[in-house]
């Protein structure tokens, strides 16, 4: 287990080396991911790798570059039979094969590999949560697999308010919802999985959602 921190510890320096996050942003030009990475082939194209994204439960192949190249090397040293499952953590982003417009992962810098680890429900952040503030409004929250969400509040008046937008995760433990309003207005998370929940950090008290079901 040593020689597998020590060898993570290693990629996180060569890989952070060539990253070109851009710390200045609003938002993070890239997202965390983690889930169960899987070599098929040797070949380049998209479909030789097969991540499966703990966050979503969704699968995608993976865009073929040189960093990607340098993680498949990386996980040959570390595997011992053919297409064997390895968990993963790294920043990137979702985006358009040019050839066949599915979406795939293209990665950015990589955090480590851990052949201890795997996809949890605890890790799953698709779902439907629900909050009740201390006014007595209460809010349901859809997150989706498409890293789509919608927002409906229930006023203590009897309105209701919806909303919808963009979700990812910009590190292992936080998460962050970007509205369609023209405004684009951000709402920070917390992820709490031990308790299946999320944390709103806003206002003058932290609102806490909880996961009611799938």
């Amino acid at each position: 287990m040593k020689k597998v921190i020590l060898f993570s510890i290693i990629l996180v320096t060569i890989f952070s080396c060539n990253s070109s996050i851009d710390d200045s942003l609003d938002l993070p030009q890239y997202h965390y991911f983690s889930g169960g990475y899987v070599l098929l082939s040797d070949s380049s194209k998209i479909d030789s790798v097969k991540f499966v994204d703990c966050a979503t439960n969704v699968s995608y192949g993976v865009k073929n570059t040189k960093i990607s190249r340098r993680i498949k090397r990386s996980y040959l040293m570390l595997t011992s039979t053919p297409k064997q499952p390895l968990f993963v953590e790294f920043l990137g982003e979702r985006t358009k094969d040019s050839v066949t417009n599915l979406d795939v992962i293209e990665v950015d810098s990589l955090i480590g590999f851990n052949i201890e680890g795997r996809c949890t429900e605890e890790k799953l952040i698709v779902g439907v949560y629900e909050s009740t503030a201390a006014n007595g409004e209460r809010t349901i929250l859809r997150m989706k697999s498409n890293y789509t969400y919608t927002k409906d509040l229930f006023a203590s008046d009897g309105t209701e308010v919806k909303s919808s937008g963009v979700w990812y995760k910009s590190a292992k433990l936080e998460l962050i919802l970007q509205d369609d309003s023209e405004e684009k207005s951000l709402l920070y998370f917390e992820l709490i999985p031990a308790q299946s929940s999320l944390v709103e950090n806003g206002g003058d008290k932290p609102l806490v959602y909880k996961k009611v079901y799938l």
